[in-house]
């Protein structure tokens, strides 16, 4: 039985029982399945699930509809339109008389009714689903307007309650506003109100002054220049609204509006220019009909870029598109059409009801199937009913959702499909894409009025299509079509003319794209966005005739041209002649193509003199045409078949060859690829499979020999030529390597310039092959060597190897491009990673090659030659490595088989020596000397570890490492030897529980080395204290004394302290859980209830509160901090009585400037050890004290076993196990391998020069994770450049200072601050904070953070946006300009050879109520002056000495002034010829000024300008001042110069110093800003004094991306 049918016989069974609609309604959904089966009954069927689903929606659907047909038959009692007892009885007999009650409310009715189910009912709600929301908008909106009008007794609302029943009043008044609308207009009245309570009150009588006030508070916010006209617009509609007498409105008086223009005005000036929608270019817009014919691609994909299509040519908003019913869009006569019934400008009650949209048979550019196409897709695929076009698609794209697409939805869509968008031509991506969110949702409606607006269409054409200025007129309505048709057509022909991007002056679309990317993209570099920018532009006119490379030959046929009209090759091309080859095969002969002219562009030869003269040319350029054609595929036919390589046009490559170098900047000719190599390549490109050419094949485009000419013979015998290829020599030193890795690289970087669309291409970058260069030509090939026990260099390997085994990883990159599908960069650098590629082509033949005579003392570092295969036996009589092992000082090698007792050769040729002593006699086992260093514990690891190429710890970890035998191995080693010098080895190798360090074994071995501090370590195994119950111990040899503490101690402890989460456990609540259920698995936390903890504990247990911190910069990782500090105060009673230092950027310059002095090669290893605080136990009595819950309502608690992050006295005993730690490792290596090692927390860095320092470190980590450290293998990185705790250090030029991303955030953070001007107090501190850090490397910019700290603390306690003073923004400006100019790392200060300074001077200062004076002298090594100066400070040159009248108020200022002009006249530097810094050493009598110069820093003004000069001083003049105190009586001399006394000084050593003409370097500029920022800090600061702003909770924002 059919479904309709079936429910139609059903129904009418409750019919003729006389169960209508109205009696249905009093049954519950629960008793569907009862009536079901009664129904079922007398129709004689059997009850099934369908049969009860048909009445359950029966059901639901009566029961909502019975309330308005109650309404219907007069039976509710509060009718919508209830006008009182009297009306009412009337309306309803007027009803009934008349057959309204009949005809609504009778059971007849109920016999053509049939209700809908719930699955017809769904549908239903689907199809209104866009109408239903607006509806539920505006219904909560109305009600806010009511309750708000409630709020001020709203005229408006006397009497209504009279007329309108109360359910509908709120829908009455609210009227036809949009709910947008509304929504808008009540929050900014809501607001208003708001300030006006807080300030005036709730019952003050309102003023248009108030109102006025409350304009001026949100200009000071500041708020955009739109909103104070915005402000006023909604309260004056509330206000007519609400129906309130003129005298208390207040937004339209005449003051108000006078304030409002004038806000608006200064708000206006100092806000950006608006940034209107960039319009889509005309290669999107091909690109988009290509993608909706596209059959390849998803249905989703190709609909979308047909609603794209659909907007920009008909020029519609969102909303407008999303408005269509596609009921009423209309395919007729290749045109579609439909009508806007409710717009923002039109729709019921507006003067414009209905807006007419057509697309035209005409809009399009290549194929005009695309509107017919989509049009059938959204038919075909999302055919259901709805009142709006674009329904939500599917996860995969390959359906839709019968939801509505929503604004985010839709630009979501936008953006993935400007991603996925190829050219029409070589397929490559249309966009780059960091630009893919460059174009709004509004971007389509402004293309086509603009491009109309480019080619001359008058404004009020151009208003029609936009439908800006519609008219209600039938007229307007009947010729819109008609007219519309005629401009998009124009539009699509100027589309498809060769010069389309002049044309329609495109140019601004990459102009405005330029503008955008650095305020919305700040993490990509200035050269990366003129890339884009570039890329773009290549991209939009990549149509033009006298365009870029790139284009292939779908050109106006070259024959064409010339002096062939414009139009006629533009007819051509606009009928699919594009190719050379079509144009030449168009026609059959001659007369054929004159019999076209003639009828097709009504060029008759006969009937002018012109058109005779075009035929002909017509004629000409076809059999040219013809003739080139013919001849082009002989020799591509020719070429193939003696697979010979394709040549590229001189033209192609010089156009290449320039956009190449537009890209990546100049290329000098010896690196640039030849344009025969470049054939080579692209053949195997096109050919796909890449050849590993010999480095002899790699040639520059200035060795290339033209000619070079090859005789062939064909077939017939004929003698040909062809041009040949062209060799060179093959590189004999690194640097000739490198010119041939560069051309190499080059040439394949060009290659997927040309060709975009190939991706095995795409990843090829300079810094692959950087990289690439620096492992051929670095310490793991070419640099690699041997020494023997003097240090001495043995062997090196042979160039010639190193070039066959450069050879051999280029052919497996090739290889792995065939078999694992890896784009060139990615296979290039698996390559030479690969470990079978190195030992078949490097370790093997190298270890044959170094099978020769070695003599002690001797160096084998020339070249040589190498063969893999061998030259045969060699004359030596060794018949391979003897035994034995040692070296004693006179160069005699020792017996190890003698000194292990094991030695039974009778003539054995190794000296039986003591390794020990050197002594005859006995052996090592039998030495009474001295122990030796713990180092010789390990002196056999040479035997044990294999150094092939041990510093590569790459990402998965170094196998040296991280191999368990050898760790076991070398355990066994220490025991053994331990053992035989009388240890109790029993059980030293026993790991306690829940902590992972062989803590017998590193107390054993620290205890032989001597070490102060191992003792402690034992104590690991039962617990260490956290230092409440038990205080922490005091370590004085090893540690300074911590005398303070910035935590108040609290001695009372109450039972059960406790305090509540922080609101981020609540949102991570189950990775809370399931981080602790994995704790307690592992057994380092205990889960426990209250009761359990009281019986273990006593009184003793304190549950803290917990928070969830995310890391955004570590992809969102997620750490639980324990915060024992708060309510619990925990760490108040914990007394860290040593004082641990770790080391920073302070140590890390040391450091650099040692090895910089040694002239060292550094390498560095940077490792993260997992969990370091919670890898100790701690004493179980005071566990209690580190309990915590997940929830305040959990029965259970949890708590800590070992170390908690958050807990004061982790950091304690982390610190001094992994001090131990490090302490035995440098035991161990010894002096011959010299390391150093830097932890801080968790991070470690360890460093070395030389190949043993890089021995040395691969084994420091061996050593580490042999104890039982657990390092993050993942997390391992290393090398040249690394960075460690945030700071970025260069060991090739021994520089310190930022990352790149880092010095990127920071040029950008204070280019925003300069170029905005505005800031909040939270973001100025965050990224102060930011730049504090960066300061402690880049010493010369912390100057310059003095005034932005004094600001940021003045300002700490404001709300909203500040403005920040001119001074800072100049400040911004500098920091911005330094980091970008390469401002970002820095050289150490050099480490003194000596304590003589290469400048002695001392200065001093005088200051009286009627002048300054300041003086100095340059003081020679024997004591004599050798040059001086006096001068008078004027207002003229120094006006800041006179901002506070008295200049003795200023005097540290001016002693500072004094110094920094005796630098300015004698610290130029060294003299000619000499190296390294100036150092100079002055002396002062304010002893002030030496710890703000030594600090490089101070807040005071006008100090901290001076401060800010004297530093670039020193910087520009190679100097390091260092300014000593000195008593005043002994700085007399300087005094009296001051004093204007000269009779000590010589007359002819007196230098001038004239004030007025000194160029400062940042003085000038800052002093005209600082006096203005001076008195406002000092305002600032007394109004907080004298009025204390109460602090609030409030949630923690992070204003700052991840740096």
């Amino acid at each position: 039985m059919e479904s309709d049918a079936l429910e139609r016989d059903m129904w009418h069974v409750l019919l003729r029982y006389g169960l209508d609609r109205r009696k249905l309604a009093v049954f519950s959904s629960d008793e569907a399945s009862a009536i079901a089966h009664q129904i079922c009954d007398d129709l004689g069927l059997i009850c099934e699930h369908v049969h009860e689903e048909i009445v359950s929606g029966w059901l639901g659907t009566v029961s909502q509809l019975e309330p308005y047909q109650k309404r219907l038959r007069g039976e509710h009692q509060h009718d919508p339109l209830h006008v009182g007892s009297i009306l009412q009885s009337s309306f309803t007999r007027k009803s009934t008389a008349t057959g309204l009650t009949g005809a609504l409310g009778s059971s007849n009715s109920d016999a053509s009714w049939v209700p809908i189910s719930r699955r017809q009912r769904v549908t239903a709600e689907q199809t209104l689903a866009k109408h239903n929301h607006e509806e539920t908008q505006k219904e909560k909106w109305a009600k806010e307007l009511y309750l708000e009008l409630l709020k001020i007794n709203a005229p408006v609302l006397n009497g209504m309650e009279v007329c309108v029943n109360q359910e509908r009043i709120h829908v009455a008044i609210a009227g036809k506003t949009r709910a947008s609308t509304l929504k808008r207009y009540v929050k900014a009245w809501k607001d208003w109100q708001s300030w006006k309570h807080l300030t005036w009150g709730a019952d003050s009588f309102v003023h248009p002054g108030m109102f006025c006030e409350y304009l001026f508070t949100r200009f000071d916010e500041p708020c955009g220049a739109t909103i104070p006209n915005f402000i006023c617009k909604a309260v004056a509609w509330f206000e007519k609204t609400a129906g309130l007498p003129e005298s208390e409105v207040v937004a339209t008086t005449k003051a108000v509006c006078q304030i409002r223009d004038y806000i608006t005005e200064k708000l206006a000036a100092d806000t950006p220019p608006i940034r209107r929608a960039p319009r889509y270019p005309a290669v999107a817009v091909e690109s988009l009909e290509m993608a909706v014919m596209d059959t390849e691609q998803t249905v989703g994909f190709r609909v979308i870029a047909w609603v794209k299509l659909l907007k920009i040519w008909g020029a519609l908003r969102f909303d407008d598109m999303q408005k269509i019913k596609p009921a009423e869009l209309h395919f007729t006569g290749e045109r579609l059409t439909t009508t806007l019934r409710v717009t923002k400008t039109s729709g019921p009650g507006k003067r414009v009801q209905e807006l007419p949209v057509c697309i035209s048979e005409k809009a399009f550019i290549w194929d005009k199937s695309w509107i017919y196409t989509g049009f059938q897709l959204l038919k075909q695929h999302a055919g259901f009913e709805r009142d709006y076009l674009l329904p939500k698609l599917t996860d995969n794209w390959a359906g839709f959702q019968r939801k509505f697409a929503t604004y985010q939805d839709v630009t979501s869509y936008s953006c993935r499909l400007r991603k996925n968008l190829v050219g029409l031509y070589d397929f490559s991506p249309v966009f780059p894409e960091e630009l893919a969110s460059f174009w709004t949702e509004h971007s389509e409606r402004a293309t086509l009025p603009t491009a109309l607006a480019m080619l001359g269409v008058e404004t009020s054409k151009r208003d029609l299509v936009g439908r800006w200025k519609p008219d209600a007129s039938d007229t307007y309505v009947r010729s819109y079509n008609g007219l519309v048709s005629q401009l998009q057509g124009l539009y699509g022909k100027a589309m498809r003319k060769p010069h389309r991007f002049k044309t329609l002056d495109e140019i601004d679309v990459a102009e405005s794209a330029d503008a955008w990317l650095p305020n919305r993209k700040t993490e990509i570099a200035e050269e990366e966005r003129s890339e884009l920018v570039s890329k773009l532009m290549l991209a939009m006119d990549s149509f033009a005739s006298d365009g870029t490379w790139e284009h292939p030959a779908e050109q106006p046929p070259e024959g064409t041209e010339g002096d062939v009209l414009e139009e006629v090759q533009a007819h051509f091309f606009e009928n699919g002649v594009v190719t050379v080859n079509k144009f030449s095969s168009f026609f059959r002969d001659e007369q054929d193509l004159i019999e076209v002219l003639r009828t097709e562009f009504n060029i008759d030869a006969a009937a002018s003199l012109a058109e005779r003269a075009q035929v002909a040319s017509v004629i000409c350029s076809w059999k040219d045409t013809l003739t080139k054609a013919k001849r082009q595929a002989e020799v591509e036919a020719e070429m193939s078949t003696r697979e010979w390589t394709k040549p590229i046009p001189v033209g192609d490559y010089v156009q290449l060859r320039n956009f190449f170098q537009t890209t990546v900047g100049h290329v000098e000719d010896r690196v640039m690829p030849s344009k025969e190599y470049l054939e080579k390549k692209l053949q195997e490109l096109e050919n796909g499979e890449f050849r590993a050419e010999t480095l002899a094949e790699v040639v520059s485009k200035d060795e290339i020999d033209p000619d070079v000419l090859v005789p062939i013979f064909d077939s017939k015998g004929s003698l040909s030529v062809k041009k040949g290829s062209t060799n060179v020599p093959l590189p004999t030193g690194p640097e000739q390597l490198r010119r041939r890795l560069n051309v190499m690289q080059n040439c394949l970087m060009m290659l997927a310039l040309k060709h975009v669309n190939r991706e095995e291409i795409q990843d090829v970058s300079k810094e692959v092959f950087d990289k690439y260069k620096d492992y051929i030509l670095g310490d793991y090939v070419w640099g690699l060597s041997s020494t023997d026990l003097n240090g001495q260099q043995i062997q090196t390997p042979p160039w010639s190897l190193v070039l066959s085994y450069e050879h051999a990883i280029r052919k497996r990159a090739y290889t792995l491009m065939q078999t694992e599908r890896l784009m060139i960069g990615a296979a290039l650098e698996k390559a030479w990673k690969c470990p079978t590629t190195k030992e078949r082509h490097f370790i093997t033949p190298l270890a044959l090659y170094s099978k020769r005579s070695y003599t002690p003392g001797t160096s084998s570092t020339s070249p040589g030659t190498w063969n893999p295969k061998g030259k045969g036996k060699g004359k030596s009589k060794t018949k391979g490595p003897q035994k034995g092992s040692g070296q004693s000082p006179n160069g005699e090698k020792i017996c190890y088989r003698f000194n292990a007792g094991k030695c039974s050769y009778q003539k054995c040729k190794f000296a039986h020596l003591c390794s020990k002593c050197f002594a005859k006699g006995h052996n090592a086992l039998n030495c009474k000397e001295k122990p030796t260093p713990v180092c010789k514990l390990v002196q056999d690891m040479d035997t044990i570890v294999i150094f092939e190429n041990p510093e590569d710890l790459g990402e998965e970890g170094c196998k040296l490492v991280k191999n368990d035998a050898l760790s076991s191995q070398l355990v066994q080693l220490w025991c053994d030897r331990l053992h035989g010098e009388g240890y109790n080895t029993e059980n030293i190798q026993h790991v306690a529980e829940r902590q992972p360090f062989k803590l017998r074994l590193m107390e054993a071995l620290l205890d032989r080395a001597g070490d102060p501090d191992h003792k402690f370590l034992l104590q690991g195994e039962s617990g260490y204290p956290v230092g409440v119950l038990h205080p922490l111990p005091r370590t004085p040899h090893m540690y300074e004394e911590q005398t303070s503490w910035k935590l108040e101690d609290d001695p009372y402890m109450k039972a059960e302290i406790w305090r509540n989460n922080y609101d981020s456990v609540g949102d991570h609540e189950e990775f809370v859980r399931e981080h602790f259920a994995e704790e307690c698995k592992e057994g380092l936390m205990k889960k426990l209830t209250l009761e359990q903890a009281h019986e273990r504990f006593g009184s003793k247990v304190a549950i803290s509160s917990l928070a969830v911190l995310v890391e955004e910069s570590h992809g969102n990782k997620k750490r639980i901090i324990h915060d024992a500090t708060h309510g619990t105060k925990v760490n108040n009673r914990i007394r860290c009585r040593d004082k641990q230092r770790s080391p920073g950027a302070r140590e890390k310059m040391y450091l650099l400037a040692y090895y910089k002095a040694r002239g060292d090669i550094v390498f560095s290893l940077v490792g993260d050890i997992s969990k370091a605080h919670r890898r100790f136990l701690h004493e179980p009595s005071e566990c209690g004290l580190l309990a915590c819950r997940v929830k305040n309502d959990d029965p259970f608690i949890f708590i800590n076993k070992v170390g908690t992050f958050g807990v004061a006295s982790a950091s304690y005993w982390w610190g001094r196990i992994a001090a131990s730690g490090i302490r035995l490792t440098h035991e161990l290596l010894g002096p011959e391998r010299p390391i150093e090692m830097l932890i801080f927390a968790d991070d470690l860095e360890s460093l070395g020069a030389g190949i043993q320092g890089r021995r040395g470190i691969v084994l420091s980590y061996l050593y580490l994770a042999t104890m039982g450290f657990p390092f993050k293998w993942s997390k391992q990185r290393g090398g040249l450049k690394v960075e460690w705790i945030g700071l970025f250090t260069d060991y090739t030029t021994m520089r310190l200072g930022l990352s790149e991303s880092r010095a990127a955030w920071m040029e950008n953070w204070t280019r925003k601050m300069a170029q905005t001007g505005r800031t909040t107090s939270k973001e100025m501190e965050q990224g102060l904070g930011r730049l504090g850090f960066a300061a402690n490397a880049l010493t010369w910019e912390r100057p310059f953070l003095g005034p932005l700290y004094a600001w940021s603390a003045a300002v700490r306690t404001k709300k909203g946006l500040l403005k920040i003073p001119a001074m800072l923004r100049t400040i911004f400006w500098f920091l911005a300009k330094r980091t970008r100019d390469g401002g970002s790392l820095q050289e150490p200060t050099p480490i003194r050879t000596d304590n003589e300074a290469d400048l002695v001077f001392f200065t001093d200062a005088k200051a009286t109520e009627q002048g300054a004076w300041i003086g100095g002298f340059l003081q020679s090594k024997e004591g004599s002056i050798i040059s001086w100066f006096s001068e008078e400070v004027q207002e003229s040159w120094a006006p800041w000495l006179f901002v506070r009248k008295d200049p003795k108020r200023v005097i540290a200022a001016l002693e500072l002034l004094a110094t920094l002009v005796a630098v300015r006249l004698w610290a130029n530097g060294l003299q000619r010829g000499g190296k390294g810094r100036c150092w100079v050493r002055a002396g002062t009598d304010n002893q002030g000024n030496s710890y703000a110069v030594s600090r490089l820093m101070s807040t005071k003004y006008p100090l901290t300008v001076l401060i800010m000069e004297l530093s670039e001083t020193l910087r520009a003049r190679n100097c390091e001042l260092d300014l000593q105190w000195i008593p005043r009586e002994k700085n007399q001399l300087a005094d009296d110069l001051t004093n204007q006394v000269f009779t000590k000084f010589p007359m002819d050593c007196r230098v001038q110093f004239v004030g007025g003409d000194t160029k400062w370097l940042v003085l000038s500029e800052l002093m005209e800003k600082a006096n203005e920022f001076h008195m406002e800090l000092a305002a600032e600061k007394k109004r907080k004094v004298a009025e204390p702003v109460k602090t609030r909770k409030a949630k923690k924002q992070k204003l700052l991306e991840p740096w």
